[in-house]
């Protein structure tokens, strides 16, 4: 039988292989040939260019020990002295020689008039021209950081407060009017440890716990009946949602984020759905209305992956197991809805969503339990996307299923997979391994298509910021110190926040007007959402449009 170190290690050398078919497929397919659209002899380096990527990618990702095992997918023989070069290298110059030595540039060294040492050094002065790999991880992730915590630094601060100014200046037509809205968010912490590489949790903000929460669900309570409580990494703050189920009158819908690392085992996952069950029951002798629970939780290849530690080792970073024990329970709680949330990739294109990769992982081990999935039905998204990997016309993608366990037919079990925005550390992720709504931007800017998704609904921290959906940098003001009524008023009189609602494109114009890096962010950014998101992230910039949007009523 199998170890649970086995079984990782097979999954480990599976995922790797076909991210490295995926990086090749993708960069030779026109990946690389745009990068070397601006160098005259592009075309003759782009194949050779393609393996040293590769070659740079299999450095970061996967430790010597398993190139070789990574490598075997292909049965290629004429693909064997690739690898050879691939594992014995240990220097990109050492590995454009062997390339070049093996036989695999021979344009390039044609070009140079059959000089081995000419080719060479015009690859590796192409690779530089061109940018290289990029800057390395830890670097990069350390930039990443320093943006999100200017950020956080900059909300609520001078320029934040110009701008509420403004718009606190503004009158109303009605200003009485009745306020409700389809959700409302909590957050108690914006911090989770996992570090997901398509994660926009790298910096963490301190998130004080200002007020006990039945204060905060007092007020949200006469606006909403539908409660998230989001923010990353929420296992410390499970007691809090619990009493909000048993407390909070009028919401009838209460919903939860979380990655899955309560379920250490069926014990400590039992504890957590007898507390809602027994929160439920007391709502019920509260006489409160009846409510529904909704258990969302992150699964996807970014959140179950299994990558090296130090010592070469491997480990998962939320075991599915985890994962496997939170469906087990979910379907003994009937009255707790599950819904396992996923980030698209190149499987969501057929029925290898279900076949491969996480997902099949999950039937495994559930299977190993006595337990059969079956899935239900698996819909598609109403837009195609395009596949990364190729170059072929963009295709249906599976965005939602239900599946259940066999023998629990009445407690299904909701998948839904979104796509991938370059928010925080997802813009360092290769693009063969997600899955964007690049197109639809395309289309957006270009006047053929409208935006859609702006979530102008309010999030309530615990340390009393109100912030938006959509939006964590956009603030609205402080509850505690400013009271709703401000809060209320600033959301509907807000020029800019209507304008993001309408993806009005004058914001892209007014950005242009403060920043000259409008062009350079269009080409980095993966949806309508994502442009929107990224013009409006620093504080001067929110404040300079609405000064114009003020000035154009």
């Amino acid at each position: 039988m199998a170890t649970p170190n086995d079984t990782l290690h097979g999954e480990f050398i599976a995922a790797k292989s076909m991210a490295v078919r995926n990086l090749v497929q993708r960069l030779s397919h026109g990946g690389m040939a745009e990068r070397l659209r601006t160098l005259p002899d592009g075309g003759v380096l782009a194949e050779p260019l393609v393996f040293l990527h590769t070659w740079h990618w299999l450095q970061e990702h996967v430790p010597e020990a398993y190139r070789r095992e990574v490598l075997s997918f292909s049965k290629n023989p004429a693909f064997a002295p690739m690898v050879e070069v691939l594992i014995a290298t240990d220097s990109p110059a050492s590995f454009v020689a062997g390339l070049v030595a093996a036989g695999y540039a021979d344009g390039v060294v044609t070009a140079h008039g059959g000089d081995p040492q000419a080719a060479t050094r015009a690859l590796l002065d192409a690779w530089a021209a061109i940018g290289g790999y990029g800057m390395r991880r830890p670097l990069a992730l350390r930039e990443v950081a320093a943006d999100e915590r200017h950020m956080y630094d900059e909300q609520l601060g001078a320029a934040d407060r110009r701008r509420l100014a403004l718009i606190d200046a503004l009158t109303e037509s009605d200003p009485a009017r009745p306020q409700r809205f389809p959700k409302l968010g909590v957050i108690p912490v914006m911090r989770c440890p996992q570090g997901c590489r398509h994660c926009l949790f790298l910096y963490r903000p301190q998130v004080a716990r200002a007020r006990e929460p039945a204060e905060l669900l007092g007020t949200v309570s006469e606006l909403t009946d539908s409660l998230l409580y989001t923010g990353g990494d929420l296992t410390d703050h499970l007691d809090d949602f619990s009493q909000a189920i048993a407390e909070t009158p009028r919401v009838t819908t209460f919903a939860i984020l979380l990655n899955g690392v309560f379920a250490t085992d069926r014990a400590a996952t039992e504890v957590f759905f007898q507390a809602v069950d027994e929160a439920l029951d007391e709502r019920r002798r509260r006489g409160l209305e009846e409510a529904g629970v909704v258990l969302q939780i992150s699964f996807d290849e970014h959140h179950q992956e299994i990558y090296p530690r130090a010592d070469g080792s491997l480990q998962e970073r939320i075991p599915v197991a985890f994962i496997a024990n939170i469906v087990e329970a979910a379907v003994r709680h009937p009255r707790v809805g599950l819904a396992l949330l996923h980030k698209q990739n190149v499987f969501n294109f057929s029925r290898d969503l279900f076949q491969r990769g996480v997902f099949a992982r999950l039937a495994r081990e559930l299977g190993q339990r006595g337990h059969r999935i079956e899935v239900l039905e698996a819909r598609p998204a109403p837009r195609p996307r395009a596949n990364p990997c190729t170059s072929s016309a963009p295709a249906p993608v599976i965005t939602d299923a239900h599946f259940i366990l066999a023998g629990h037919p009445d407690t299904p079990i909701r998948l839904t997979s979104t796509t991938v925005d370059g928010y925080g550390q997802a813009a360092l992720l290769d693009a063969s391994e997600f899955l964007n709504d690049r197109a639809h931007l395309e289309a957006f800017l270009a006047g053929e298509a409208a935006g859609e998704g702006f979530d102008g609904d309010l999030m309530f921290w615990y340390d009393g910021r109100v912030t938006c959906f959509s939006a964590v940098h956009y603030a609205l003001g402080d509850l505690y110190e400013e009271g709703i009524e401000t809060i209320l008023a600033r959301h509907r009189k807000d020029p800019l926040l209507s304008a993001l609602r309408r993806f009005d494109r004058r914001l892209l114009d007014l950005y242009a007007e403060v920043r000259d890096d409008l062009q350079p962010r269009l080409a980095g950014t993966t949806s309508v959402h994502h442009l929107f998101h990224q013009i409006t992230f620093d504080a001067d910039v929110r404040l300079h449009m609405t000064e114009r949007l003020i000035d154009g009523r």
